[in-house]
């Protein structure tokens, strides 16, 4: 790689911090995806090329890099297909803002723009039955202080069908207590949903805000869900949380995932729970906080999809094989001849 101009990393600087931020007005959550894609093109540079940092230009930003790029994060950081696509889709963000920036780059980042997104399987919806959820929610120690605050998470977390990133957003005052009880939850896009919660929920998060509103921490740090130092607990701590108490009801022979289990299995969970109990597929929409019905579509096929091997495990087939055939019946045949003219 060859030394050149600080113009990729000026306009990379410039996309990340200026036009992210004032232009597109991203939330915090989508800005630090965006970070995260053009870090790892950094890795893979580093490690393909043995690039310095300084010395990548847009000499390497390219359409064939671009899909080298994309290989290797399949076949050796083990991607997904959705990952691989949505790192596809901020690198054709980037080159459609150089392209605006820098007219004799159009060409080239045109190049970059045209690369195909990859097709995929689309994954079966993995979620808990009732009683697998139960069963989660049955294992954290109740006498133990930490594991009080894991059952109201792992609790809340099922009740409002959260995304996580939503869960560790939700502050003291977002719950409301009275003749209905909510929480505000902070959606994708600054989109705030208010979510009704069980009386079971309720009673457990009025203990647990007892022991909140007694820890140390400030108003400004007033997460509803808390580390041990009283800081707001991050996405992956609610990973390791659910990971330990998975774990722990894998022990119960009525606990059987067919997949590991993630804070989005828990809202599948929710959804699935939901849809079988009746709810409407629009107001299901609403409940998670999707824009569109047609994502929310996913939960009616997997609901049919279990209704239709239920009625294949339950149908049954009656041999007639041996039954003697009509015409062969003389006497039948005989009567009816009679009968014909």
């Amino acid at each position: 790689m060859k030394k050149n101009s600080n113009e990729f990393p000026r306009l990379l600087a410039g996309f990340l911090s200026t036009y992210l931020t004032r232009e597109k007005n991203l939330t915090q959550d989508t800005e630090a995806s965006y970070h995260d894609v053009f870090r790892i093109w950094y890795l893979f540079c580093q490690k393909k090329y043995n690039a310095d940092t300084i010395s990548i230009g847009f000499e390497d930003f390219n359409k064939h890099r671009i899909e080298e790029f994309l290989d290797w994060l399949e076949q050796d950081r083990n991607c997904s297909i959705a990952t691989r696509n949505h790192r596809l889709s901020v690198i054709k963000s980037f080159a459609r803002y150089v392209s605006f920036e820098k007219p004799d780059l159009v060409f080239e980042m045109n190049q970059i723009r045209s690369i195909a997104y990859k097709k995929g399987d689309k994954p079966c919806v993995q979620y808990l039955t009732e009683e697998e959820i139960e069963i989660l929610l049955n294992q954290p120690n109740l006498s133990d202080r930490y594991e009080r605050r894991d059952y109201c998470l792992l609790l809340t977390l099922f009740d409002t069908g959260a995304r996580v990133s939503e869960l560790i957003n939700i502050r003291k005052n977002d719950i409301s207590f009275g003749s209905v009880n909510t929480i505000i939850l902070h959606g994708k896009g600054r989109k705030d949903r208010i979510i009704p919660i069980t009386k079971t929920t309720s009673q457990v998060l009025r203990k647990y805000l007892k022991t909140v509103e007694n820890s140390n921490s400030s108003p400004s740090e007033a997460f509803l869900f808390q580390n041990r130092y009283g800081k707001q607990m991050t996405r992956w701590a609610v990973t390791d949380i659910l990971k330990k108490y998975d774990n722990r009801a894998r022990a119960d022979i009525h606990y059987r995932p067919m997949a590991p289990v993630t804070p989005h299995v828990i809202r599948h969970s929710k959804a699935m729970s939901l849809l079988k109990a009746g709810v409407n597929l629009i107001y299901i929409r609403d409940f998670l906080g999707h824009s569109d019905v047609q994502t929310t579509q996913i939960y009616a096929r997997a609901d049919m999809t279990l209704k239709m091997e239920a009625i294949a495990s339950s149908e049954t087939y009656v041999d007639r094989s041996s039954e003697k055939d009509w015409t062969s019946d003389a006497e039948l045949m005989e009567w009816l001849l009679s009968r014909s003219g």
